[in-house]
């Protein structure tokens, strides 16, 4: 149960009403044993929460809710579960008790599973004979900034002592959960995952409170917007005697940026002064066999759980003479290439195109296309590597550029980088032409292609397509292998197919 109210924490934040059932969940309230509305506890003294029920429904309804506390770290410390039966039309206040025995932070949270309805509390739990700093921070959101559509924070950076307790006020129209969290990569970008040091969430014109008893460097996210590419909102530099008022991750980056004997040739660092965001300049050019992933990995081994906007960003060199618009040397370039040869031993009536960049004249790359009908292979080049070698590949993208195929999010989605997955690049050219890997893309079988020199049918056991020899087709079909009717592209038909 546990796991599951955690869930819903994070996304289910705040009451919900269910029309199908007309049952109605008021928001969770906090109250002092005088009734008065409070947003913090204190160690010892009885909090009474509220959680307030309607049945608009023409019968009576009996169901269950669950009252639970715990710590952020998932630590169950009360839980308790209390039968309702409404009458019709009938309203009813369900109250928890729960009295907080140690200085901290606190989740109280109210479940009912029978009609998906979840609500959370969080709140500091403070020593009544302790004086406490305070220090307020505003959410907002803006929709003609680009950094701030989602939310911002202002001041984005905040510097506080050991028991400080910290207010954030969502200023927005829109409601939000606010959680630190651990960075990760994942297949689909940038991801992030609660690493249960504080959370909160909060409805326009509604805070949240945390009280910060450890030092450190806490960055925070929206919970609702974790693989956003840039989910940062803010940063909580908590300082002790241990862990001096620092940015503690500017200065290892600095320094690492500073020692001549680095491997990571940092070029550049700068902070976005409207969510803290820490943007990286790496020479990714710099060692031949690093690729800018793998700078990423060493980096954050040494910087931790932090999110940093890692970027290329060579050493200029003087005296190269690589021009990545000569279209003419960079075709003659990758035809050596081993992907590009297999897509030109497969397809060899593709066609190609270069894409200049004559409007970013300091661009140190582009990207070439192979074209073969909806076969489409992109290749990235750069201008010169580390040994001053003209125009390398420095990865491709293999995929189906069809109309009706799947949409793609990223110009280089499908990226294979040359050091290590030259072969699964190759394997990707050689199954463009599969046909269940086309109708799996999305492509409809009437634009379906196939290699030059075989033709589309379909297997008579399950209607699937396969690609066969023209004149084979007539001793599968007396066999009842596959249809005698060859099916020719009625938008894209190439040729080769048609002949």
């Amino acid at each position: 149960m546990k796991c599951c109210i955690a869930i819903l924490f994070l996304v289910l934040v705040f009451s919900l009403t269910y029309n199908a059932y007309a049952i109605e969940f008021k928001p969770l309230v906090a109250k002092d044993a005088d009734g008065v509305n409070i947003s913090n506890g204190i160690v010892g003294k009885p909090i009474i929460f509220q959680h307030t029920v309607s049945n608009g429904e023409l019968s009576a309804v009996d169901f269950e809710i669950v009252f639970s506390t715990f710590t952020p770290d998932d630590k169950t410390l009360d839980q308790q579960i209390q039968r309702i039966h409404l009458g019709p039309g009938e309203t009813k206040i369900m109250p928890y008790q729960f009295v907080p025995i140690n200085e901290g932070n606190y989740i109280t949270s109210v479940f009912s599973e029978e009609y998906l309805a979840a609500d959370s509390i969080s709140f500091p739990a403070l020593d009544g004979a302790k004086n406490y700093k305070k220090e307020t921070i505003h959410l907002y959101s803006n929709s003609s900034d680009s950094d701030c559509s989602f939310a911002c924070t202002k001041p984005s950076e905040k510097t506080v002592s050991v028991g400080t307790i910290v207010e954030w006020v969502n200023d927005s129209n829109d409601d939000h959960s606010i959680s630190t969290g651990t960075y990760q990569e994942e297949d689909n970008g940038i991801g992030w995952s609660y690493d249960k040091r504080f959370s909160g969430s909060f409805g326009p014109n509604e805070t949240f409170s945390f009280l910060f008893l450890e030092p450190g460097e806490y960055q925070y996210f929206l919970a609702e917007h974790r693989l956003s590419t840039t989910p940062v909102v803010g940063t909580i530099h908590v300082s002790s005697d241990i862990f001096p008022a620092t940015d503690k991750t500017i200065d290892i980056l600095q320094g690492i940026m500073n020692d001549k004997n680095s491997k990571i040739p940092i070029t550049s660092l700068s902070v976005n002064p409207k969510n803290s965001i820490i943007t990286v300049g790496i020479d990714d050019r710099k060692h031949a066999f690093f690729t800018i992933e793998l700078y990423k990995k060493i980096l954050y081994k040494q910087v931790g759980n932090v999110y940093l906007n890692i970027i290329p960003n060579p050493t200029p060199r003087i005296g190269q003479m690589c021009d990545v618009n000569d279209e003419t040397q960079v075709r003659k370039e990758l035809e050596k290439d081993p992907v590009v040869q297999k897509f030109l031993e497969l397809y060899t009536s593709s066609t190609f195109e270069h894409f200049k960049t004559y409007d970013e004249p300091g661009n140190p790359r582009t990207y070439s296309e192979f074209r073969f009908g909806s076969f489409l292979l992109r290749v990235l080049v750069l201008s010169y590597d580390e040994s001053g070698v003209c125009y390398p590949v420095y990865g491709y993208s293999v995929n189906h550029d069809n109309s009706l195929s799947e949409i793609k999010q990223n110009l280089f989605e499908n990226f294979y980088s040359k050091s290590d997955k030259i072969q699964e690049a190759i394997n990707a050219v050689k199954n463009l032409a599969n046909p269940l890997k086309q109708l799996k893309s999305g492509i409809p079988i009437y634009e379906m292609q196939c290699n030059e020199g075989l033709q589309l049918t379909l297997k008579n056991s399950n209607d699937n397509p396969v690609c066969i020899k023209e004149t084979s087709v007539k001793k599968l079909s007396m066999r009842n292998y596959v249809s005698d009717i060859i099916i020719i592209g009625l938008k894209h038909s190439l040729p080769e197919i048609e002949k």
